[in-house]
């Protein structure tokens, strides 16, 4: 009985060893430009920025949507590991913490 449970043990094993992990880059995110914040949210959509801040909803390997940002709000995609589809008004920060004068 041991012996059964040792060879299905290794046969496990070594089937989990075959599968390789890869990485897909989406085709419509812009090739020559590094991913800056990746996110899924709670119903499995992914986000995905990139250093020259643009942002895009993901729906497979060779389809995905630019959002379109408004000028008027800064977003949490924007900043080192804003991994969350947060935004708020750009005003309302400058109110808290001043605009730098």
């Amino acid at each position: 009985m041991h012996l059964i449970r040792i060879c299905l043990f290794f046969c496990v094993l070594s089937s989990l060893q075959a599968q390789e992990m890869r990485v897909e880059r989406v085709k419509v995110v812009d090739q020559s430009t590094p991913i800056f914040n990746i996110y899924v949210d709670d119903n499995n959509k992914k986000w995905v920025s990139n250093t020259k801040g643009d942002v895009y909803l993901l729906h497979a390997v060779d389809l995905a949507d630019k959002v379109n940002k408004v000028a008027s709000k800064q977003y949490l995609f924007d900043l080192p590991g804003g991994n969350a589809d947060i935004s708020w008004p750009k005003s309302a920060m400058e109110n808290i913490i001043g605009n730098g004068e």
